[in-house]
């Protein structure tokens, strides 16, 4: 599954190398989980905790390096593999009593929370595309681009308390259509980061970069009608299967948008009125 699915990226997204890179890194940072992390600290020394940290991103990296070098990408796939080796340094369980502040807070839960989760994630990305424009790689910049809205839809992987919808005193068409603007107000945002020093530094292709912000904005919709598909359940296999083809294939997007919107529609009529 891993081998075709990989071959149906390649063959179906623009820039799948950055893109192939990305999900990996996404899937590597899943281990940097706070409960785990915090499990692993009592059972561990510190320089086994550390190894073994270490040694669990190489292998959740491995399979994707061995594919970037099968497509010819040695360069991505160390980069890959060092950035994985990186993330074992990075995880939940650190406790500090630094607080990230959030420019989101006017509109909570979401934003608020997963900005402060995955900030340095973003410093990453910004940093990336910076450099992309010092040596004139503007895929790579449009890769960081396409990362910023993949990080905002991580902010939905988590479903809310169902008192935090029981307390709006709206009808669902109006509570789903706040959290639509929610999220592309702000993850529109967010892209101008990266979109408007690669617009300037890249005036030929400004059409690309409106395409992936536009592409972008309709995958915030998807998630956003998707997690309230069947709330306050979790997605069932075939809301996540019908997710993850519009993802990997945009033109999907003109159907589970609409289809994923009016279930959600039916879930929430049960709780707001």
């Amino acid at each position: 599954m891993f081998i075709w699915v990989s071959f149906i990226l390649f063959k179906k997204v623009s820039f799948p190398q950055y893109f192939y890179s990305f999900i990996c890194l996404i899937m590597v940072s899943t281990a940097g989980e706070k409960t785990r992390n915090e499990f692993l600290q009592t059972i561990f020394t510190k320089r086994k905790y550390r190894i073994t940290r270490l040694l669990e991103n190489i292998i959740f990296a491995i399979p994707f390096f061995i594919f970037l070098l099968y497509k010819n990408q040695p360069q991505i796939g160390f980069i890959t593999l060092l950035m994985s080796s990186v993330f074992s340094l990075f995880n939940g369980g650190t406790k500090s009593s630094f607080v990230v502040p959030s420019p989101f807070s006017k509109t909570p839960y979401e934003f608020t929370v997963g900005f402060r989760r995955t900030f340095w994630l973003l410093i990453i990305l910004f940093s990336v595309s910076v450099i992309s424009i010092i040596y004139h790689n503007f895929n790579l910049g449009i890769f960081c681009l396409m990362g910023f809205f993949l990080v905002c839809l991580t902010y939905y992987s988590g479903q809310e308390p169902l008192f935090y919808v029981w307390i709006y005193s709206q009808i669902p068409k109006e509570f789903l259509k706040g959290k639509i603007k929610t999220a592309l107000r702000y993850s529109f945002f967010m892209s101008l980061f990266i979109a408007v020093p690669l617009a300037v530094f890249n005036p030929a292709e400004i059409w690309v970069i409106l395409l992936v912000i536009l592409i972008g904005q309709l995958y915030m919709i998807l998630i956003v009608a998707g997690i309230y598909a069947n709330f306050p359940v979790r997605l069932n296999l075939i809301q996540n299967i019908q997710i993850g083809i519009s993802i990997l294939f945009p033109p999907f997007l003109l159907f589970s948008i609409p289809n994923l919107y009016s279930q959600s529609l039916r879930r929430l009529n049960a709780m707001l009125k």
